[in-house]
């Protein structure tokens, strides 16, 4: 079952009302890049300092999966997933998915 654009704008408010579940560090909402849906993603854990650092978590997204909070990135099949890798300097990133609409997500800075 898919979010609709009211359910999208009731979570947004919520996001900012309710306790986070444990285990989850952010929740970001927005619009997919490459589809015509929303996304939201929860982000489950981070690790390093500023320019070294990692991102963890799962995100539902029915328009396919989204960058990193949102962000497109040229994603390219890879296994189970996708992989993206930045030209020219050391950001990367992998999503695998989980089932349908749901994903799993890296993203190493």
């Amino acid at each position: 079952q898919g979010l609709s654009r009211l359910t999208i704008n009731r979570l947004q408010i919520l996001l900012y009302e309710v306790k986070r579940p444990i285990g989850v560090e952010e929740i970001c909402v927005g619009p997919n890049p490459i589809g015509n849906e929303d996304y939201v993603e929860f982000q489950m854990g981070s690790a390093g300092f500023g320019l070294s650092t990692s991102y963890w978590g799962v995100m539902f997204s029915e328009g396919g999966p989204p960058g990193f909070q949102g962000v497109a990135q040229d994603y390219v099949p890879d296994g189970d997933g996708w992989f993206w890798e930045e030209p020219d300097g050391d950001n990367w990133s992998r999503i695998t998915q989980l089932e349908e609409n749901w994903y799993l997500y890296e993203m190493h800075f």
